[in-house]
C-alpha cells in the first residue's frame, strides 16, 4: 500500500512554461518577461528565485486579439483600456494650457 495519494482520478497537468520558454514564445528577451512578472503584467508564479508560467493562464491572458476577437476590454499591465483612456484624458486635460502656451511661442 502507498503512502501517496492516487493521481488516476486527476486530469493531465497543465503545461508549466520558463522565462525563457514564454519571452521566446512572445518573442521579448527573457528579462523584460521577468520583469513584467514581477510586476504582475503577466500572470506567473514564483518558485524560488525562478518564474513559472500556466501555458492555459498565458493563453488566456493573450486574450482575443490572438484568436482575431476584440481587443477593447483587455487588461494591459493591471489597467482596462477604459481606464488607461481615462487617464489620458485627464494627463491632456491637465498639460493643455502648457502645450496651447508652447504652440504660441
Amino acid at each position: 500500500m502507498s503512502l501517496l495519494p492516487d493521481t488516476t482520478a486527476l486530469s493531465a497537468p497543465e503545461t508549466v512554461m520558463t522565462a525563457a520558454e514564454v519571452a521566446k514564445m512572445l518573442r521579448v528577451a527573457e528579462r523584460t518577461v521577468r520583469e513584467m512578472a514581477h510586476r504582475g503584467e503577466i500572470p506567473a508564479r514564483q518558485v524560488g528565485r525562478q518564474w513559472r508560467f500556466s501555458a492555459i493562464q498565458l493563453h488566456r491572458w493573450l486574450g482575443p486579439e490572438r484568436e482575431g476577437g476584440d481587443p477593447r476590454g483587455q487588461v494591459v499591465a493591471g489597467r482596462s483600456r477604459a481606464d488607461i483612456e481615462e487617464w489620458a484624458s485627464r494627463k491632456i486635460a491637465q498639460y493643455r494650457p502648457v502645450f496651447e502656451e508652447l504652440a504660441r511661442r
